[in-house]
């Protein structure tokens, strides 16, 4: 059951990730038109992308946030921070924080590289699938 719930789920997301993306570009367009108007740079489609996929990032580390998965790993990172403060010389500590930086700074890349990947998968999916087709969208 727990494997339908997280089909669910990121239909669920997949969805809200298209209706944001459709509701973007739609706003973009009226910007673009305006910054025209205004005589101000527009952004490239490329910069317009980046910004669109970071914003849902952050919209689904948000959401992550609420759940009480993320609540247990905050749990557990204090417990593991205070072993360290505790445990450890200075040295050590100093050590030790340095190569967790550098771990989650690499595994925070690596989920933005994943994430962006998924889209990229989901949109090409539904192209396939013929979603965009039937609304003129293609």
């Amino acid at each position: 059951m727990a494997n339908l719930y997280n089909i669910d789920y990121i239909m669920y997301n997949i969805g809200d990730s298209i209706k944001c993306f459709f509701t973007l570009q739609y706003k973009q367009a009226l910007s673009v038109i305006n910054h025209k108007k205004k005589g101000e740079k527009i952004m490239t489609n490329r910069e317009e992308w980046n910004e669109l996929l970071h914003n849902l990032r952050g919209n689904a580390i948000q959401n992550y946030q609420k759940t009480e998965e993320y609540e247990h790993v905050k749990q557990r990172h204090a417990q593991i921070d205070e072993m360290l403060t505790t445990n450890l010389t200075e040295d050590q500590k100093v050590f030790i924080e340095e190569i967790l930086f550098e771990l989650c700074a690499a595994a925070d890349r690596e989920a933005e590289v994943v994430y962006h990947q998924g889209i990229k998968d989901g949109v090409w999916m539904l192209k396939k699938l013929g979603m965009f087709g039937q609304t003129g969208l293609a």
